[in-house]
This record gives C-alpha cells, structure tokens and sequence, in this order.
C-alpha cells in the first residue's frame, strides 16, 4: 500500500515535471494566446453534480481558423489494419488535412503497435509520459486503473465540465439535449471525461457479430446454425471436409470481443447483471460449460490452433478473406471489403445469432451499445493549452464539421439527395483502389472518437448480408444481462483497481491453460476458490454500488 503511494506521487510529481518543462508538446511554440482556465477546469477530485446549464440564445459558432499561429495536437489512439492499408497514421488522412486546413491545427498520431494497445497503454499511463489526447475505446479493454474519476484524481486527464461550458458550446448543447446522453456521458461523481461520440439518433444497433461462409453451408447442406451443438457440426465439417485450417477464429482471450458468442450459457468475461444484481462470470455455472466447450473443440482442431497468440481486434483479412477459416467475428460493415479481397468467386458471408444451448431459447448477452458511443477522446494533464484543444474539439460537433466529420468532401465522397440530407457517392464504396467501407471512412472522413457519430450513413449502398447481419445478430437476444456504463468513485475504483488487477491477471492466464489443455478441467473448483479467496466478493460489492447508483441517476 505504501509503496503503491509512493509510485503514484512519482507519477504525480513527474507529470508537474513535464508540465513545467513543456517537453510534452514542444513543438507548440507561438501558439494563439488563450484565457488560462480556472483551477477548477484542470482541478482533480471534483464531485458535483453536473449542473444544467442554458444553451438558448448561447452562441454556437466556432470562429475559423481556431488559431492564427502554429499549433499542434498530439493524439495516441490504438492503429489497425485499415489505417495500415491507406495510410502510414491517421494524420495523412484527407480527413484530417482538411480539418488542419480549415482550423489551422496540425494532428500528430500516436499509433502503438497492432495488437499491443492494452500493453502501450498502461506503459503510458505508467510513465506518466502523456500526448494531449488519449482515444478510449472501450471494446479494446484497456482503461485508467480506478476508472475516470480515479484518473482526474490523480492528475492524469482533465475534468472538462467548466472548459466545455465555456469553450465548447456545440458538444456542451448536445450533451442536455437528451436525458439519456447526460446520464451516459457524466460519471457518478459529476466529471464530464472527454468528448465521446455522440449518436443522437439513439443507440446503434450490433455492428458486430459471429458470421460464417454461407457458399461453404450449402456445399454442406448445412443451415446456419443456432446452438452450440450446431456449431460442433458444422466447424467439423469446414474442417473434414473444406479442409479449413482454423475452422472458427477465436479472440486471444477465448471470449470473442462485444459478447458475441458466450451468451447462451448465459455468461460475460467478466460482470454482468441479472435483474438488477450483478455477478462476476467465473462464479457462475456456464462459465465452467463455455471452457469446457472450448477446450473440447481446440483439441479436436476446430479452433485456430494459435489464437492464443493473435491480439488483433478484428482477425486478419489474411484468413478471413481466404479458405483457411469458415467461422469468424466482424463487423458489417466488413463483408464487401472482405469478398473483394476472397480469392475464392463463391465467396459469401451471412451472419449468424449468438449460439444457444438448447433450440428456441432466448439470450440475454450480445453487443448492447450506449448513446454516448464507445470510443471517448480524454484530454491529458500534459495538455499545455487545454482552451485552445477544447475549441478545437468543439468543432466536430458544429454543422459543418459534423458533415466533414461524417461525409467527407461535397462532390467527391457525398452529394445532397432530393430531400437535402447528405448521401455517400459510389465512390465510397466501389473505390479504384478497391479499399473496403471501413478503410474508406478512415481515408475520408471520420470513424468515432469526439464528434457525432452517424451510424446509419453505413447503410446505403452496402450489400443485403451486411444490412440483414444487424437484425440476425439481435435475434432472440435483448442483451439484458449486458451493465450499462457505469462509474465508480476515485476510492471506489482505487480499491476496486487493487482487488482486480491481481484477479484478472489469475483468471486470464487460467482460462487459456483450460482451453489450451495445459490446466485440467479437473481443477476448475480450485480455481474458483482461487478467485474468492482473492477477495472478488468486495470486487462485485463495488460494481453493485456503481450500478444502483447509475439505475438513480
């Protein structure tokens, strides 16, 4: 405990150090003067509530350029392989250049390494050696140790409630503008974290699910299937007889990312909530059921046999565009992009639901996604002029940049339809270059991340698989066991931080050895008394107290 203090006062007193030093963002010289924010605005430990404030008859509009000398902002956000496909980082996207252009802020992007963003992350946090903004997304795992209240505590990222009041007032607006974004985007404690991307049109539907080679099941005879038991089957059979080298695809921690496919034995990874009470998965019985299903079917050969290895978010297009696997996890957007690259002309994707146990029965865990987005920009304490990155940021969420952010460029990437509202070129999705959806959006315009995110742009012009995957992937399951975004107290998330860092490295490193064969199924009990010996009892007392407290709100 002490020594633990000691570490974060390092932490604390090295970021001073930078503050002081300016080494973070030296290329920031000559910089347009800007009001200094009040303590209060880069101030830690604040708990109010988030006040209300009036946004009738407030002027919205961002004066351009933001700055009239030479700016830069530095951004370390996770790279993937679309980003690699089209561009070295996200500051050579036309996107990006055009919002320098207009703003006359120059973006540099911090990209760790594929598959090693959780990794880079805590390094980072670590070193307390921080860019101005750091890109939070969720789905990817990685977090401030404590949660966001825990990291304005201590200095890391910034308490935006009074920089937004004053200096954003497009994102302050749409934030008030529903209840349910306000409850989402606020942590308990009252700390506005970051700009988040916002879908004000409601919440988005499931962008990623389990799909299958559809050309392979009716070379089989096979139909899509709907329980584990079909699933056993039907990765025999891509395995026997399509000779497939990894029948199904796995994520590397044997739980596919989103809830995607554990749910009918009515489990998550982690926490999740029935009716209100939360439990902790290794606790439950279905857990045990899922490793064991696991473990059955990477001895028999039916799962990649080096998955444990594979940190990829989405699997590489090297299998799944080709025969070596036939089951997978993917986004909807990625079917075009992935039958342009099959080399196989019979190449065809559907998706399929979340398994079940038994034929007709309902699940309640799937992808459930939240208003407020899952990926949220957290301006950093090492952010010299945090005034002049929230007018910065700000922009995304004005009509103009909310275009730009979502369409890109008029006559190129987009065109006004008939009733005045903005509709992709075909350009967009059949480019020369032949780049999928995805490496589209990222070339062009803007994929999540402070702004507002218009999920159903990706509709139009995609193909039938791709719009039927979002209802197929929703079918008989209301994702009711999924915990919504809750938050804990600086205290809270210390102590909850303290218990689960040494459980969840424990309940990691065991479930692979299950799966893998190297730990007997044999002593699953003794791992579970493992966990409850290691104090995961409090571990739930505390996300109950957050969960009650956000059912409040």
């Amino acid at each position: 405990m002490k020594r633990k203090s000691f570490i974060s006062a390092i932490l604390v007193l090295l970021t001073i150090i930078m503050l002081l030093a300016g080494c973070n963002n030296a290329a920031n010289t000559g910089k347009t003067t800007a009001a200094t924010p009040t303590p209060s605005a880069t101030g830690t430990g604040q708990t109010s509530e988030p006040s209300t404030p009036s946004t009738s008859g407030s002027d919205t509009t961002v004066k351009l350029p933001i700055v009239d000398k030479p700016f830069k902002v530095t951004i370390w956000a996770p790279n993937g392989e679309g980003i690699q496909k089209t561009m070295k980082t996200l500051s050579d996207s036309e996107y990006y250049k055009e919002l320098e252009r207009r703003t006359g802020v120059t973006v540099e992007f911090i990209h760790p390494p594929i598959g090693q963003q959780n990794d880079s992350f805590n390094l980072m946090v670590a070193s307390g050696n921080y860019p101005d903004i750091i890109e939070i997304i969720h789905p990817y795992g990685y977090m401030f140790p404590g949660g966001y209240d825990k990291a304005i505590e201590e200095g890391i990222i910034l308490r935006l409630n009074e920089l937004v009041d004053q200096y954003a007032p497009n994102y302050k607006k749409l934030l008030y503008s529903n209840d349910q974004l306000r409850k989402e985007s606020f942590t308990d404690s009252g700390n506005l974290p970051g700009f988040w991307s916002l879908s004000v049109n409601g919440a988005q539907p499931p962008w990623m699910g389990m799909v299958v080679r559809k050309d392979w099941l009716d070379d089989l005879g096979l139909k899509e299937p709907e329980t584990y038991d079909d699933w056993y089957n039907m990765l025999k059979a891509f395995k026997d007889v399509k000779k497939a080298e990894a029948p199904m695809m796995l994520y590397f921690t044997g739980f596919n990312p989103m809830n995607i496919f554990e749910g009918g034995y009515g489990i998550t990874e982690t926490f999740f909530q029935v009716d209100g009470k939360v439990k902790y998965g290794p606790l439950e019985p279905g857990y045990k059921e899922y490793i064991t299903m696991l473990s059955k079917w990477y001895e028999e050969g039916l799962i990649d046999k080096d998955f444990a290895t594979k940190q990829d978010f989405i699997p590489s297009s090297d299998y799944t565009a080709s025969n070596r696997t036939g089951a997978f996890y993917c986004q909807y957007i990625d079917f075009t992009g992935l039958k342009a690259k099959a080399a196989d002309p019979n190449y065809n994707l559907v998706a399929v639901p979340t398994p079940a146990k038994n034929a007709g029965d309902s699940v309640h865990v799937r992808q459930l996604n939240t208003m407020s987005g899952s990926v949220n920009w957290v301006v950093t304490s090492a952010c010299k002029d945090p005034v002049t990155v929230t007018k910065w940021l700000d922009y995304n969420y004005t009509e103009e940049g909310d275009i730009l952010a979502a369409y890109g460029f008029e006559g190129k990437t987009f065109e006004y339809g008939p009733d005045g509202k903005p509709v992709f070129t075909p350009f967009i999705y059949n480019n020369p270059d032949g780049y999928s959806l995805q490496e589209m959006y990222l070339k062009y315009a803007k994929l999540g991340g402070a702004c507002i995110y218009h999920w159903e742009r990706e509709f139009a012009g995609l193909p039938q698989n791709s719009v039927d995957a979002v209802q197929i992937w929703q079918k008989n399951n209301d994702g009711a066991y999924i915990l919504p975004p809750i938050t804990m107290t600086a205290d809270e998330g210390a102590e909850y931080s303290r218990i689960m860092s040494d459980i969840e490295t424990y309940r990691k490193e065991m479930v692979l050895k299950f799966i893998l064969g190297t730990e007997p199924l044999s002593n699953y009990d003794s791992f579970v008394n493992q966990i409850k010996s290691m104090n995961i009892d409090r571990a739930i007392e505390l996300q109950q107290a957050a969960l009650d407290r956000f059912n409040q709100r």
